[in-house]
């Protein structure tokens, strides 16, 4: 196998083993490791739909066998031979739930190895995920890597010590990301007191998506869109950038693209789609509002069953419109059969969640 030194030698290796796999969970994780990156974006959507069935993701790898546990052994393989890129890639694996169950303190283990190598991205990363729950630890692994001279490591930092975010994400500036280069602009738009204020700083925003960093398409279509931030509104602009997004495997740019053509009032885009690719991406939004469709426009048993599915996992995920509209599904006998006990159940849930 060849060795692994870059992120685009990890996204070959992945998309080469998974050629004939009939597991569409397989290329949905392809998408979602490699999102924001130049790949088979595309082809690996079209797979996806064409072994896609509307049952939960645990039971579809039983039916189709996932190729990801022998991706994962290949990447571990390397990391015998204290390969950081390796071990960052497993803790992205692990800590996203890519290819299995996430597991957090797995991924943060192969993290830690990759950091005590001097590995910056590892280091990073690392950081985000300690965040999340122990912030103080976070912190000085972030300190560190910034003591080092890893400047994006920064941007995590205007995260914990929101107080000094403008210094954390000027500093992060210095490693030329288009990623930092969103967050600044959106962060110098949300402090601007003028529409010409506001219209200088979105050219690092637009910056950040000409370069292809897919929140800054979305701030862009967001901006557009509205007429907000010193851009004059256009639809149609607004739709470009997201269009840009989704081509980059953004399951937000999709989702936003989706509830475009679902609000729409000539209902000549093709939202379906979009709603479906950010529906199998997880996001829940989107999921609600397929499922929605399906269950009460559907016109066939087999639209408003795969519509009950949408719902059913939006639900499971904590989506609270979700738990409402299964409710009624379920009560109406809507794709599924009449169930007055799970109706009743999913409504106390909508009404008791926060």
């Amino acid at each position: 196998m060849a060795e692994i030194n870059s992120d685009a030698d990890v996204d070959t290796l992945i998309w080469s083993t998974l050629q004939g796999s009939t597991c569409a969970q397989d290329y949905l994780d392809f998408i979602r490791h490699a999102s924001g990156r130049l790949a088979s974006y595309e082809d690996a959507f079209l797979l996806a739909e064409r072994y896609w069935r509307p049952v939960d993701e645990s039971e579809q790898v039983q039916l189709f066998p996932s190729k990801f546990p022998e991706i994962i052994a290949e990447v571990q393989a390397q990391t015998d031979g204290g390969n950081p890129v390796a071990m960052l890639h497993l803790g992205q694996f692990f800590t996203k739930g890519i290819g299995m169950k996430a597991d957090e303190t797995t991924g943060q283990a192969w993290l830690r190895r990759g950091a005590d190598l001097g590995n910056a991205d590892c280091m990073i990363l690392l950081g985000h995920s300690l965040r999340k729950t122990d912030w103080t630890a976070a912190r000085q692994v972030l300190e560190h890597a910034v003591s080092l001279g890893h400047d994006f490591a920064h941007l995590e930092l205007a995260e914990i010590d929101p107080q000094r975010r403008l210094y954390h994400l000027e500093q992060a500036l210095k490693s030329e990301n288009s990623y930092v280069y969103a967050l600044y602009g959106e962060h110098l738009v949300k402090q601007s007191q003028t529409e010409q204020e506001k219209a200088q700083y979105v050219q690092w925003v637009r910056r950040a998506a000409t370069e292809g960093d897919t929140y800054g398409c979305l701030l862009l279509s967001s901006w557009y869109g509205s007429g907000n931030a010193g851009c004059a509104k256009d639809p149609e602009v607004a739709n470009y950038w997201l269009r840009k997004g989704s081509e980059l495997g953004s399951a937000s740019c999709y989702s936003m693209l989706g509830h475009h053509g679902f609000y729409a009032e000539d209902g000549k885009l093709d939202f379906l789609n979009d709603l479906r690719r950010a529906s199998m991406l997880g996001d829940t939004w989107s999921q609600s509002i397929l499922g929605w469709h399906g269950v009460w426009r559907g016109q066939t048993v087999q639209a408003q069953e795969e519509g009950v599915f949408w719902l059913r996992t939006a639900a499971r995920l904590g989506y609270k419109a979700a738990m409402f509209r299964l409710s009624e599904a379920l009560r109406a006998g809507r794709g599924t059969k009449v169930d007055n006990a799970q109706a009743i159940n999913w409504l106390e849930l909508f009404v008791s969640w926060r």
